[in-house]
């Protein structure tokens, strides 16, 4: 069984994806509160939630996240809190598909996207040649 994890572009990825809506919340929370003094507590509960989520909890989320392609399934091991797993057959895929936004493609990364009759499976953004190489094995089992 095939073990991969995510890339390290991928943590950056994420996190520059919750800090521009994070810091643009702090920012109208600031200016939202110098119409009152008692709203002052809001801009500094979102700032120390956003950092906390940043540099605490999105590495964590991001080490704790596997990707296990087997012979016969992929296993997705994920969770911080609640730890969860799903596994996926390639016999019950219908199709799998890979996308990119512009922003993993400028660091040469793409999702995955599995489907079955009743689930649906995301893995995020991996490298391209592993994106690749997942939809080959499930290619590669519907033809056998």
């Amino acid at each position: 069984m095939e073990k991969s994890v995510l890339p390290q572009k991928t943590l950056l990825l994420w996190k520059i994806r919750f800090s521009v809506p994070a810091i643009v919340m702090v920012v109208l929370s600031f200016f939202l509160c110098r119409f009152s003094s008692l709203f002052i507590i809001v801009p500094i509960f979102l700032t120390v939630l956003a950092l906390l989520i940043l540099f605490i909890y999105i590495p964590v989320y991001f080490r704790r996240y596997e990707i296990l392609c087997g012979e016969n399934a992929v296993i997705i091991n994920r969770g911080v809190l609640i730890k969860t797993t799903h596994i996926m057959p390639y016999s019950r895929m219908i199709y799998a598909q890979t996308f990119t936004t512009p922003l993993a493609f400028a660091f040469k990364l793409s999702a995955v996207t599995l489907k079955s009759a009743r689930s649906f499976l995301f893995i995020p953004e991996i490298d391209r040649v592993d994106a690749e190489s997942i939809i080959l094995a499930v290619c590669g089992e519907e033809k056998e």
